[in-house]
């Protein structure tokens, strides 16, 4: 009778021990099979968004624009390039949606990056400027909006690349022309002068021998270093009187 018992009771145990074993095989297998699950829809939705400026995380890129105020319609453009990809081999198997956005500029751009194609667009955004002939920052962000979201930022520093004053010249026979230039990749700038009748400008001036002239027109055009600040002086017709019909523009 012992012996009867002891047998049922070892093969009760082996039971449990072998549902222990297939339970446990069976959740390995459900394991194996979410992850793989999970492997195959990453690959199959590969998602790549990255700009030739722009950049995700806390380091944001910090690039200085040299900009001629004078011959702009008191904005900026910042253009940077959007891309689904990393490399030609990494590229988003699904079309992104993105919006590009700039600080101080109400609106933005909105686009589509398609998907299994390397695919760049170069995005301009034209911000309105600060203060004219004063440096000032904008940050742009890009972000994807779907199928996931990222962020890319990048600062941009707008610096006046010319600048030009007419100093207070009433009571006095001529009126003085400051015309700065900061540091620039280029290292000359054609630049265009014009001015209205009440005063010509001084022809014995180094800068303005070698430039072209055109009196009939009242326009010159003289190429002038950049970092460099040049000073001209226009002899005028009546003293009394403050004189300041002067245009400084960048000339192509």
């Amino acid at each position: 009778m012992k012996k009867k018992k002891r047998k049922k009771s070892l093969a009760f145990t082996i039971i449990i021990i072998g549902l222990v074993l297939l339970s446990g095989a069976g959740a390995a297998g459900y394991i194996y099979s979410v992850l793989l699950n999970h492997y195959k829809a990453t690959a199959e939705n590969r998602f790549y968004f990255t700009s030739d400026l722009l950049r995700e995380g806390p380091d944001v890129p910090v690039y200085d624009i040299y900009y001629d105020w004078a011959s702009s319609d008191d904005t900026v453009p910042i253009t940077i390039e959007l891309r689904n990809s990393e490399s030609a081999l990494n590229v988003s198997s699904v079309a992104i949606s993105y919006t590009v956005k700039a600080s101080g500029l109400s609106g933005g751009h909105a686009g589509i990056l398609p998907g299994n194609t390397a695919s760049r667009e170069a995005v301009t955004l034209n911000v309105p400027c600060a203060a004219i002939g004063q440096p000032f920052e904008v940050t742009v962000t890009a972000t994807a909006d779907s199928p996931y979201r990222k962020t890319l930022t990048g600062k941009f520093v707008v610096r006046p690349l010319l600048s030009y004053a007419m100093d207070d010249n009433q009571g006095s026979p001529v009126a003085r022309l400051t015309i700065t230039l900061t540091g620039s990749p280029e290292p000359e700038k054609d630049v265009l002068i014009s001015w209205g009748e009440g005063a010509e400008p001084d022809m014995t001036n180094p800068a303005v021998m070698s430039a072209s002239v055109d009196l009939e027109q009242n326009t010159m055009r003289i190429r002038l270093n950049t970092a460099s600040v040049y000073e001209l002086v226009f002899f005028k017709d009546d003293p009394s009187v403050s004189y300041s019909d002067v245009t400084v523009l960048g000339a192509d």
